[in-house]
């Protein structure tokens, strides 16, 4: 049996120093770092795993090892990368975005979900997104929130090959 990993994904209080909670993050990525990311005014936390982003309460790394846990999940096939406003207004539910790339069978999504839900589907503990964008040329998006935190601009990017070079002939 393979020994078990360091964590390498750590929470520590920034107030003490101590360290909280830690773990394996398998695969690392610019395009989804940082995979951990708290609302404004740190009710959730919400970090991105295989095919989801797991729903922590604000304090819930206070719990420290074991005995921390999540309370929610969305789930979304593929999710490459999200965001959270970093700062907004008290009367504006929390938004997060998703974006999952394309594959061969599917073009490049970038969906805008609130959390909680009004609506959940409770089989697949899904959350329906509020708007969402597909599109087969792009491959890497930026996000910017608006001051309230209650809107997102989204620029979606693609490469563009001017050489001519990596298409064959």
């Amino acid at each position: 049996a393979d020994a078990p990993q360091d964590p390498n994904l750590k929470v520590w209080d920034g107030n003490t120093g101590e360290y909280l909670y830690g773990v394996v993050q398998k695969v690392v990525k610019r395009e989804g770092w940082p995979y951990l990311k708290w609302t404004y005014d740190e009710t959730y936390a919400f970090m991105m795993v295989t095919n989801e982003i797991r729903v922590y309460e604000g304090n819930a790394f206070q719990q420290k090892g074991d005995n921390v846990r999540f309370v929610d999940k969305m789930r979304i096939p593929g999710i490459s990368s999200f965001s959270v406003p970093v700062q907004a207004s008290a009367d504006v539910p929390c938004l997060v975005t998703s974006f999952v790339p394309k594959s061969k069978d599917r073009p490049a999504r970038m969906s805008l979900h609130k959390y909680p839900a009004a609506v959940v589907s409770p089989q697949a503990k899904s959350y329906p997104a509020l708007v969402s964008k597909s599109n087969n040329q792009v491959e890497e998006v930026d996000v910017h929130w608006s001051p309230k935190g209650d809107s997102a601009l989204v620029s979606m990017q693609t490469s563009v090959d001017t050489s001519g070079e990596s298409c064959g002939t």
